[in-house]
Protein backbone atom coordinates (compact mmCIF):
# COMPACT_ATOMS: atom_id res chain seq x y z
CA UNK A 1 0.00 0.00 0.00
CA UNK A 2 1.34 3.41 -0.96
CA UNK A 3 1.91 5.87 1.86
CA UNK A 4 0.90 9.51 1.66
CA UNK A 5 4.48 10.78 1.96
CA UNK A 6 5.41 10.33 -1.76
CA UNK A 7 2.11 11.85 -2.86
CA UNK A 8 2.62 14.87 -0.63
CA UNK A 9 6.20 15.30 -1.87
CA UNK A 10 5.06 15.15 -5.52
CA UNK A 11 2.32 17.70 -4.83
CA UNK A 12 4.80 20.06 -3.15
CA UNK A 13 7.24 19.69 -6.03
CA UNK A 14 4.48 20.45 -8.55
CA UNK A 15 3.52 23.55 -6.57
CA UNK A 16 7.12 24.76 -6.52
CA UNK A 17 7.53 24.23 -10.26
CA UNK A 18 4.29 26.01 -11.19
CA UNK A 19 5.29 28.99 -9.06
CA UNK A 20 8.58 29.50 -10.90
CA UNK A 21 9.16 31.60 -13.97
CA UNK A 22 9.44 29.52 -17.14
CA UNK A 23 9.92 32.13 -19.87
CA UNK A 24 13.04 33.22 -21.69
CA UNK A 25 16.11 34.27 -19.75
CA UNK A 26 16.70 37.98 -19.33
CA UNK A 27 18.62 39.16 -22.40
CA UNK A 28 19.28 42.80 -21.62
CA UNK A 29 17.52 46.08 -21.13
CA UNK A 30 15.10 47.46 -23.67
CA UNK A 31 15.10 51.22 -24.22
CA UNK A 32 11.79 53.00 -23.70
CA UNK A 33 9.99 54.35 -26.77
CA UNK A 34 9.49 58.08 -27.26
CA UNK A 35 7.22 59.60 -24.57
CA UNK A 36 7.46 56.36 -22.55
CA UNK A 37 9.21 55.00 -19.46
CA UNK A 38 10.20 51.35 -19.09
CA UNK A 39 9.42 49.42 -15.89
CA UNK A 40 11.09 46.19 -14.74
CA UNK A 41 9.52 44.31 -11.83
CA UNK A 42 11.54 41.33 -10.66
CA UNK A 43 11.51 38.68 -7.98
CA UNK A 44 14.73 36.82 -7.09
CA UNK A 45 14.33 33.09 -6.53
CA UNK A 46 13.51 32.24 -2.92
CA UNK A 47 12.31 28.85 -1.74
CA UNK A 48 10.09 30.49 0.89
CA UNK A 49 6.61 31.07 -0.55
CA UNK A 50 7.88 30.09 -3.98
CA UNK A 51 4.49 28.74 -5.09
CA UNK A 52 2.59 32.01 -4.64
CA UNK A 53 2.70 34.91 -7.05
CA UNK A 54 0.83 38.17 -7.57
CA UNK A 55 -0.95 39.49 -10.62
CA UNK A 56 0.66 42.76 -11.70
CA UNK A 57 -1.48 45.65 -12.87
CA UNK A 58 -0.58 49.14 -13.97
CA UNK A 59 -3.42 51.64 -13.65
CA UNK A 60 -5.92 48.74 -13.28
CA UNK A 61 -4.73 46.99 -16.48
CA UNK A 62 -3.13 43.55 -16.08
CA UNK A 63 0.42 43.30 -17.42
CA UNK A 64 1.32 39.81 -16.14
CA UNK A 65 2.16 37.78 -13.06
CA UNK A 66 5.37 37.98 -11.06
CA UNK A 67 6.53 34.44 -10.45
CA UNK A 68 9.38 33.24 -8.28
CA UNK A 69 12.69 33.75 -10.07
CA UNK A 70 11.04 35.92 -12.71
CA UNK A 71 10.52 39.38 -14.09
CA UNK A 72 7.83 41.41 -15.86
CA UNK A 73 8.56 44.42 -18.03
CA UNK A 74 6.22 46.98 -19.57
CA UNK A 75 6.16 50.56 -20.84
CA UNK A 76 4.06 53.43 -19.53
CA UNK A 77 3.52 56.98 -20.74
CA UNK A 78 5.24 59.68 -18.71
CA UNK A 79 3.21 60.72 -15.67
CA UNK A 80 1.58 59.33 -12.52
CA UNK A 81 0.80 55.61 -12.38
CA UNK A 82 -0.25 52.98 -9.84
CA UNK A 83 1.34 49.54 -9.74
CA UNK A 84 -0.92 46.96 -8.06
CA UNK A 85 0.04 43.52 -6.80
CA UNK A 86 -3.04 41.34 -6.26
CA UNK A 87 -4.45 37.83 -6.42
CA UNK A 88 -6.67 35.35 -4.64
CA UNK A 89 -5.81 33.73 -1.31
CA UNK A 90 -4.21 30.59 -2.77
CA UNK A 91 -2.43 32.50 -5.53
CA UNK A 92 -1.05 35.45 -3.53
CA UNK A 93 -2.31 35.24 0.03
CA UNK A 94 -2.00 38.96 0.73
CA UNK A 95 -4.30 41.93 0.33
CA UNK A 96 -3.88 44.08 -2.78
CA UNK A 97 -0.84 46.31 -2.59
CA UNK A 98 -0.71 49.63 -4.49
CA UNK A 99 2.45 51.61 -5.24
CA UNK A 100 2.68 55.05 -6.85
CA UNK A 101 5.11 55.80 -9.65
CA UNK A 102 5.87 59.17 -11.23
CA UNK A 103 7.41 58.05 -14.54
CA UNK A 104 9.64 60.37 -16.54
CA UNK A 105 9.96 60.08 -20.31
CA UNK A 106 13.00 58.06 -21.42
CA UNK A 107 13.76 56.63 -17.97
CA UNK A 108 13.91 53.00 -16.85
CA UNK A 109 12.71 51.97 -13.38
CA UNK A 110 13.43 48.81 -11.41
CA UNK A 111 11.30 47.36 -8.59
CA UNK A 112 12.03 44.22 -6.58
CA UNK A 113 9.58 41.93 -4.81
CA UNK A 114 11.25 39.87 -2.11
CA UNK A 115 10.13 37.56 0.68
CA UNK A 116 10.61 38.90 4.20
CA UNK A 117 10.35 37.20 7.57
CA UNK A 118 10.12 38.51 11.10
CA UNK A 119 9.93 36.81 14.43
CA UNK A 120 6.84 37.47 16.52
CA UNK A 121 7.09 35.54 19.76
CA UNK A 122 7.38 31.86 18.89
CA UNK A 123 6.03 32.40 15.36
CA UNK A 124 7.80 33.45 12.19
CA UNK A 125 5.71 35.81 10.10
CA UNK A 126 6.24 35.71 6.32
CA UNK A 127 5.46 38.62 4.03
CA UNK A 128 6.81 40.58 1.10
CA UNK A 129 8.84 43.71 0.55
CA UNK A 130 8.37 45.67 -2.68
CA UNK A 131 10.86 48.44 -3.32
CA UNK A 132 12.59 50.51 -5.97
CA UNK A 133 16.16 49.45 -6.73
CA UNK A 134 19.07 50.98 -8.58
CA UNK A 135 20.08 49.81 -12.05
CA UNK A 136 23.35 48.14 -11.00
CA UNK A 137 21.62 46.12 -8.24
CA UNK A 138 18.75 45.16 -10.56
CA UNK A 139 21.10 44.07 -13.36
CA UNK A 140 22.93 41.65 -11.03
CA UNK A 141 19.59 39.99 -10.23
CA UNK A 142 17.91 40.20 -13.66
CA UNK A 143 20.62 38.15 -15.41
CA UNK A 144 19.65 35.21 -13.13
CA UNK A 145 15.93 35.41 -13.94
CA UNK A 146 13.40 34.32 -16.57
CA UNK A 147 10.32 36.09 -17.90
CA UNK A 148 7.20 35.35 -15.84
CA UNK A 149 5.00 34.02 -18.64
Amino acid sequence: MMTLRPIIMMALLALLITGCATGEKFSGLESPDKNQAKIYLYRPFNLMQSGVFPDVEIDSKEVGVLKNGGFVTFAVPAGQHTITLSGGFLQWGHSDRNFKLDAEEGKTYFYQLDTTTRQQGTYTMVGYAFFKTEKDVAMEELVKLKASN
